[in-house]
């Protein structure tokens, strides 16, 4: 397996995890999990492959910039009293994040 067939399976299986969730959210009848699941397993997608691969190709910072635009919005949206589109804000850095310390982990993986 190469190294973007690991990454992107490993943001695939995320992105189920946050589908069941969002599933059983559902069945909880929480709309505001649910919708919070389902924003996660659709960054998982698209979104997260194409900003690993552009972090390889030339853009190392990229991932910093959006987890640093994300915190600055949560503290805005804070500052305006929005404190579910903060919280929404915050999740989207961390899922950032999450995907970032995984191509950091396959980087060791596949320098041995």
């Amino acid at each position: 397996m190469t190294f973007w067939e690991d990454y992107d399976r490993a943001l695939d299986e995320r992105a189920a995890q946050e589908r069941e969730r969002a599933y059983a959210a559902r069945m909880q009848d929480d709309e505001r999990m649910t919708s919070v699941h389902l924003m996660q397993a659709s960054m998982l997608g698209d979104m997260l492959k194409a900003l690993g691969r552009a972090r390889e190709n030339g853009k190392p910072d990229i991932l910093d910039r959006q987890i640093a635009s994300l915190h600055e919005e949560a503290r805005r949206q804070k500052a305006c009293e929005d404190f579910d589109e903060a919280d929404r804000a915050l999740v989207r850095a961390e899922t950032i994040a999450w995907a970032q310390n995984l191509l950091k982990e396959l980087e060791k993986k596949y320098e041995q």
